[in-house]
């Protein structure tokens, strides 16, 4: 449930929203708290301040450092890996720890503690 929640969260939701015609759109807001969040610096940074977010909150660290620096990833801020099984996304991860993309790339980005409490939640060994 919470790898669904948090997928939909960086690759649904956006930081903004475009009305063509008045009065025939629904708009669902959500607010995230962003205490410990870098500030978003976009010298540094190629994306937008929503994906800087999920980089430094969610898994999506490990997929956006596939992206820009993986020979194979497209190297795009409209990347968005597909969501799969638990088995699959575990392999998927698996190799992204081997390969440091769950290590922080930008200056300012936060600690990898997120990504190594999500990627370990149930174990209490240190992951170096």
């Amino acid at each position: 449930m919470r790898l669904s929640k948090d997928w939909i969260n960086c690759y649904v939701f956006s930081d903004t929203v475009h009305f063509d015609e008045c009065g025939t759109n629904q708009v669902v807001l959500r607010v995230y708290e962003a205490c410990g969040v870098p500030r978003f610096d976009p010298h540094i940074f190629p994306c937008s301040p929503h994906a800087w977010f999920c980089y430094n909150t969610y898994l999506h660290l490990g997929d956006f450092n596939y992206n820009w620096f993986d020979s194979k990833g497209p190297k795009s801020c409209n990347y968005r890996p597909g969501l799969t099984s638990i088995s699959k996304l575990d392999e998927r991860y698996a190799g992204y720890y081997t390969k440091g993309y769950f290590e922080p790339k930008y200056m300012g980005q936060r600690s990898t503690t997120i990504a190594r409490c999500l990627l370990f939640p149930q174990s209490n060994r240190t992951v170096r």
